[in-house]
């Protein structure tokens, strides 16, 4: 029995050495991974660009523009619902400032 009892904390030794090895490879081969990753990166920013003007002119000609009539019946859309909140609102002051004027008295 005296054997069985010492044999268990060796082989529980072995285990943790074990698994202290796997978790070290699987350190190193997350490194080689991120290594990868950044090599990676490193080509893709070294890679020959365009210039930003090119790509922003690029970009430019895909828009589909509005005709000038849609533009100017949007642009009229746009005043009529601010000039109709406009005098919403300046109702909606001229109103409280009558009915304040009724306390005041």
């Amino acid at each position: 029995m005296a054997k069985n009892k010492q044999l268990k904390p060796q082989t529980l030794e072995q285990n943790t050495s074990i698994e202290a090895e796997k978790k070290q490879n699987a350190k190193v081969k997350e490194t080689k991974e991120d290594k990868k990753e950044k090599k990676a990166k490193a080509k893709k920013e070294k890679a020959p660009k365009r210039s930003r003007i090119k790509e922003t002119f690029g970009e430019l000609k895909k828009v589909t523009w509005p005709t000038f009539g849609k533009t100017m019946a949007q642009t009229g859309m746009v005043i009529a619902v601010v000039a109709i909140f406009g005098v919403l609102v300046f109702g909606i002051d001229a109103l409280l400032s009558w009915l304040f004027g009724l306390i005041a008295k």
